[in-house]
């Protein structure tokens, strides 16, 4: 690894105070030494940008920005990735924690595998820091039908610099961001966990999660802007609203217009991703298992069979239609005597 090589890490502030010096600390305790951390303060009211001047006195690599009124979280990304002079920039929450060996291990892998973006699995932490469980992150042939890429990830600085989150999306920028700009780059995940994300009352997880989920207009709001990206159709552009929304009546929505649905999507990926075809297969295969489970046995099986019929017959997508098939087979039966 060329020791010459800077990493610029934005770290966005809002009333932090209660795990910043955590988050702080994780940052200062990487393995490796050449990195700027750029907090943007995004006018807390409680003592987190007291406490960032505090680290700040300690260690000329830490620089701080304080946004003149409050802009929410894409516009303190934004004002970060413009004063970054790293080679490379990721970003992290005032809550959560880098582990010691993130930046070496991400940053080689990027190298090693001359990738554009490299991300990796986590853990997933309360409030005081236990271990609830580690999240397996997807392939980015997935992200159409979900954010797949999590907390943890290094990018080259033109990924972020060149693209910038998008200011009317708060609450789900990263996802827009993803979308918008990594389909056509080289990516890489990496299976060690390196970065811990702690869920708790204040947290935008446990908000979203407590209100119900994404609300609709967000949503309907990225996936219209992401027509001119994808050039879809009114079809998709409801088929993948609806996937994020309501399973249920996303899968009504793929009986009624299966041909369109299943011929587009792969079409958009085929055009747009850097995925071969086993991995475009296996990221709708994921997906669309979800949505035929809410359907009667053969109306599943003829969805099925248009799948089968789209990306070609195979080996690999033959196995899959006898295998889920059978279970599906296994379920009718064990439900029959239950």
């Amino acid at each position: 690894m060329n020791k010459s090589l800077l990493i610029s890490i934005i770290l966005p502030v809002y009333n932090g105070e209660e795990f910043l010096h955590e988050a702080i600390g994780s940052c200062l305790n990487q393995s490796i030494e050449n990195w700027e951390l750029i907090i943007v303060d995004d006018c807390s009211l409680d003592q987190s940008i007291k406490i960032a001047k505090d680290y700040q006195t300690r260690d000329n690599r830490i620089k701080i920005v304080e946004n003149k009124v409050n802009k929410k979280l894409p516009f303190s990304l934004n004002a970060g990735f413009k004063l970054a002079k790293g080679d490379y920039i990721t970003w992290t929450s005032d809550d959560n924690l880098l582990k010691p060996s993130f930046l070496e291990n991400l940053l080689n892998r990027l190298i090693q595998t001359k990738s554009d973006f490299i991300y990796s699995n986590y853990d997933i932490i309360d409030k005081y820091g236990n271990h609830i469980k580690n999240q397996t992150v997807g392939i980015t042939e997935e992200l159409l039908f979900q954010n797949i890429i999590g907390p943890s990830f290094l990018g080259k600085a033109s990924v972020f610099k060149n693209n910038f989150y998008d200011v009317d999306l708060f609450r789900i920028e990263d996802y827009a961001f993803w979308l918008s700009n990594l389909p056509g780059l080289k990516c890489k995940s990496v299976e060690e966990s390196l970065y811990k994300y702690r869920v708790h009352g204040s947290s935008l997880t446990t908000e979203i999660t407590t209100t119900g989920g994404f609300k609709r207009e967000l949503i309907e709001q990225m996936f219209k802007k992401l027509q001119d990206t994808f050039s879809y159709d009114r079809v998709i552009k409801q088929f993948l609203i609806l996937n994020h929304l309501n399973k249920k009546e996303a899968s009504i929505y793929l009986l009624e217009n299966q041909k369109t649905i299943i011929k587009s999507i792969l079409k958009v990926h085929n055009d747009s991703f850097q995925g071969s075809v086993d991995n475009i297969f296996n990221a709708h295969i994921k997906h669309y298992e979800k949505l035929l489970d809410f359907l009667i046995f053969t109306k599943s099986l003829l969805v099925g069979f248009n799948i089968v019929k789209n990306h070609n017959y195979s080996i690999q997508t033959l196995s899959w239609l006898l295998i889920y098939t059978l279970k599906r087979i296994k379920r009718i039966i064990i439900n029959i005597y239950q």
